[in-house]
């Protein structure tokens, strides 16, 4: 009888990355509440996250970075460069592997935080015009084991856009009730996520929790250095279930 453990290689490819990943930060202490960047001052959330409560009362659930996306490291190569086919396999394979281990260790948690087992997935569309389906959704969308939800962005709004729009995405249809686990690649304001969980809310979702790949950090800029030297050497979901922690957008209204 074969002892092989099919999931054995995903988890050593994790393992392997563990030199240029580190895990987000404990929310409070200068630690946003929503999306684990750095909050100004006693303030409980990042400027981009405190404008999207504001804007909305439909934002995600909860938010869950797996890892902070370092500018200049590997992770946020990976991230910027899987989406270019067969120059990109090794990122994709990176990904692959982060996504498939982080959702099989973490999924309870993360239902949890939607209130139930997730009923629905999806994945932010591209916003720059491609054809077809996303990339994180070939990449990790079969893995879910979930019925995709139909998503459309609106074209009036260029790609560069960091602000959150109500009419950002239309969703074609979610069941009243649905818990959805929406899925993206990288954070950079959230801006994109929160305007389609506003969407999916809109539309009938009782619960969104985002999972997104990488937390757009560069240490260049205030106040993130710090954040980066408190998140001290390479690691990644090693022993502790962070996610256990997450805030939802209702507790930092």
């Amino acid at each position: 009888m074969s002892n092989f453990d099919p999931w054995a290689p995903y988890e050593e490819a994790v393992e392997r990355q563990a030199i240029f990943l580190r895990n987000p930060l404990p929310s409070g202490n200068g630690v946003c509440r929503i999306c684990r960047a750095a909050a100004n001052g006693s303030y409980g959330t990042c400027f981009p996250c405190s404008q999207h409560v504001r804007a909305t009362g439909s934002t995600a659930d909860a938010v869950v970075p797996i890892a902070y996306a370092l500018k200049g490291t590997q992770h946020a190569h990976n991230l910027a460069s899987y989406k270019f086919a067969a120059s990109s396999r090794g990122a994709q394979a990176a990904l692959l592997s982060l996504g498939l281990v982080f959702l099989r260790w973490h999924r309870s948690c993360l239902e949890a935080a939607a209130g139930g087992r997730f009923t629905h997935a999806v994945v932010v569309p591209s916003t720059s015009g491609r054809q077809g389906l996303h990339p994180l959704q070939k990449l990790l969308g079969p893995s879910t084991s979930l019925p995709t939800l139909q998503v459309t962005s609106h074209v009036a709004y260029p790609v560069d856009d960091r602000s959150f729009h109500a009419d950002r995405f239309t969703v074609a249809s979610a069941p009243p009730g649905a818990r959805v686990l929406l899925l993206d690649d990288t954070w950079t304001t959230g801006a994109r996520v929160q305007s389609l969980s506003h969407a999916l809310k809109s539309a009938g979702a009782k619960s969104v929790v985002a999972v997104v790949l990488g937390r757009h950090v560069n240490a260049a800029h205030e106040g993130s250095k710090a954040l980066v030297d408190r998140a001290g050497t390479p690691s990644i979901f090693a022993d502790a279930c962070w996610t256990a922690e997450v805030t939802t957008a209702a507790q930092v209204r």
